[in-house]
């Protein structure tokens, strides 16, 4: 309750619980009332806590799940407030499970009020997560008045992972008036990250910022700037395809196709930087991106790196300087050199794992998006056949459904087959991968394909009991009737797997429900003569069964629920309008057969039903006649009137007095 209060923002109610509540109690984030409070911003009550939790001498610097205090949270939530009432109670150099103090949150969220507050000589320059400083955070989200704040912050302070200074994350960010702020204040216009070697004007040039471009090089950014790996500003302009700032850094320097091709001048950060460039500020801070900053092995290559890390620019621009090398040696187009590069790839990196010399296929197996997309985009072949599957084949095979779905939308053939006789349907529906069914059938695949064990890819669904898929088959219009190699219908499989939900759903599109097996008995004789009432009860309610077909002794299902004694099978065919009066085997109704058998209970169903106590059989008997030797059935008979019919020159009671 007090929490409650304390998140709506209830302080009558929070003013009766505090005193009772017990203030330690920590959530599952870890989180005390006075964190949530904090974050809350209710100043109020963040007094009233304080005052009693320093009754109890509890130390305000407790830690929640993530290791912050109350005076992170109120920094975070932007409060003001309550961080001027909690900063001179709690540490403000403590650090959270990143790094962070309160105020490199504050820095992060943009509140100046906050910043202000928190700033102070010591905690200024203090490095966070990565070892940025507030100022870094404030530069990376573009928050003006909180760098102004930040007057004499260190300009020259770099992250621990690439080296950046903020004039690194302005210029990637296109940020003049940053840029301007800081170089202002001596930050220096030609700093190197420690990684790398990459100066403001290489980041800048890599997103084509072209006012930072120009702000940078009037403040003696250095043109020909390069990289540990060579690499200058000009060139990542042309890579990344931005003219307007290749025509302002000039035509100096290496060309660019002799950097594109020469894999030793490339590093997973270069690729990023070409994939990317506008987002590579998230390495900074980003969980996961490790990867970029791995150090290369003997057997890296960029192609390689970015075609297992989904980085499609960086593909294209690879190969698109792959194939104007090869123009200018009289080579083919584009196509071409993706073709050799990707062998040439899948030869060196690893064999095994790479079965195919069919870029198309070994992309749509491995999930590639970026290079099946470009491959498709350049020509080749979508219906290419490897050893056993088609790249569609592969893609649904490995659940790679956005390849799955570039392949149907380049025109993908969806009906051819794999050596197992298979359709990229069948595949989907046995791996119950919704999604690419989904596509499959909205791309009109067809469902009454006879395909892997020469079922349709409905008989198929319903084996594997995926009610779903069964679902999506049946929306599409799948044939119910179709049957399998074995003779059954899809119902028939359902009803043998017992399976009521994918029955009712073939009963609701009109499966038939007359079709006799090999004994000659319809779903409904079968149900009930293996005393199936749950699948009985759904051939009743959700489909129109013929409540008077007749077995080969002319048992209907009336009469065979009579002869098992099965009382709630007659009550659910009697709900469902069966024929009381029908008659089976010597013109007996099933009155008469249930008095014969001297079945109370079926006879007082039937009674109450309605059931006529005066037809009369074959040989001109009532029920009555029939209750010879079964007196309580006779008693019921009588009661219910049953004595006026004579069988010819016989009344019920000779006939008792003849046994």
């Amino acid at each position: 309750m007090l929490r409650r209060a304390i998140w709506m923002g209830d302080y009558l109610t929070f003013s009766k619980l505090v005193g009772k509540a017990d203030l330690q109690a920590a959530d599952q984030l870890g989180r005390r009332p006075l964190h949530l409070a904090a974050e809350r911003g209710h100043k109020q009550m963040i007094q009233d806590l304080v005052e009693h939790l320093g009754r109890d001498n509890v130390d305000l610097n407790v830690r929640c799940g993530n290791g912050q205090t109350a005076l992170h949270c109120a920094a975070w939530a932007g409060s003001a407030a309550v961080v001027e009432l909690l900063q001179n109670r709690i540490d403000e150099t403590a650090k959270d499970i990143y790094g962070n103090t309160a105020l490199h949150i504050a820095s992060q969220m943009g509140f100046a009020p906050v910043v202000k507050l928190l700033m102070k000589g010591y905690t200024i320059d203090m490095g966070g997560s990565n070892n940025l400083t507030p100022l870094h955070f404030a530069v990376m989200h573009g928050y003006g008045m909180v760098v102004e704040l930040l007057e004499d912050a260190n300009v020259e302070a770099k992250d621990s992972k690439i080296g950046w200074t903020p004039l690194h994350c302005a210029a990637v960010n296109g940020d003049q008036e940053l840029a301007r702020l800081l170089i202002g204040r001596g930050a220096e216009v030609n700093a190197k990250d420690d990684r790398v070697g990459w100066t403001p004007l290489h980041l800048a040039t890599m997103n084509g910022h072209k006012t930072v471009i120009k702000f940078l090089l009037g403040k003696g950014a250095n043109i020909m700037a390069k990289d540990k790996y060579d690499w200058t500003p000009r060139q990542f302009a042309e890579m990344n395809k931005h003219d307007e700032a290749v025509e302002l850094l000039g035509s100096k320097g290496i060309g660019d196709d002799a950097i594109a091709t020469d894999w030793g001048r490339w590093t997973p950060l270069h690729c990023k930087a070409i994939d990317n460039a506008r987002g590579i500020t998230k390495l900074l801070t980003d969980s996961g991106v490790s990867i970029y900053l791995n150090d290369k092995d003997d057997s890296w290559t960029p192609l390689q790196f970015a075609i297992e890390n989904e980085l499609g620019t960086a593909i294209r621009r690879l190969f698109e300087k792959a194939a104007n090398v090869m123009a200018k040696s009289g080579q083919a187009p584009l196509y071409r050199p993706m073709h050799e590069a990707f062998e040439k790839l899948l030869v060196d990196k690893d064999p095994d794992k790479y079965r195919w010399h069919e870029p198309l296929l070994a992309a749509a197996e491995h999930g590639y998006e970026a290079v099946a997309r470009l491959l498709l985009e350049e020509g080749a072949d979508k219906d290419c056949v490897g050893k056993l599957w088609t790249p569609l084949h592969l893609a649904v095979r490995h659940k790679h459904e956005a390849i799955v779905r570039l392949l149907l939308e380049a025109g993908a053939n969806k009906e051819l087959k794999d050596w197992e006789g298979g359709t990229p349907l069948d595949h989907a529906v046995m791996l119950k991968d919704k999604v690419s069914v989904r596509l499959l059938l909205e791309a009109g695949a067809n469902t009454e394909n006879e395909g892997l064990c020469r079922q349709t890819p409905l008989n198929l669904a319903i084996r594997n009991e995926d009610e779903a898929v069964v679902r999506l088959l049946l929306d599409a219009g799948a044939n119910t009737e179709i049957e399998g190699i074995d003779g059954k219908t899809p119902l028939q499989y359902a009803i043998k797997l017992k399976d009521k939900a994918i029955a009712r759903l073939l009963l609701k599109a009109g499966a038939n429900t007359e079709d006799r097996d090999e004994d000659g008995f319809t779903f409904l004789l079968d149900a009930i003569i293996s005393k199936e009432r749950a699948i009985t009860r759904l051939l009743l309610e959700d489909g129109s069964p013929n409540l008077e077909v007749k077995t080969s002794p002319d048992l209907t299902p009336m009469h065979l629920a009579i002869e098992d004694s099965d009382g709630e099978t007659i009550r659910l065919l009697l709900e469902a309008g069966a024929n009381k009066e029908v008659k089976g085997p010597m013109g007996l109704t099933p009155l008469h057969y249930a008095v014969r058998l001297g079945d109370k209970v079926c006879v007082q169903l039937l009674l109450k039903a309605g059931a006529d106590k005066e037809a009369k059989d074959s040989a001109g008997r009532t029920p009555l006649h029939n209750a010879i030797g079964h007196e309580a059935v006779a008693q019921l008979l009588l009661e219910a009137g049953g004595y006026r019919c004579k069988w010819p020159d016989t009344t019920p009671l000779r006939c008792q007095a003849r046994r």
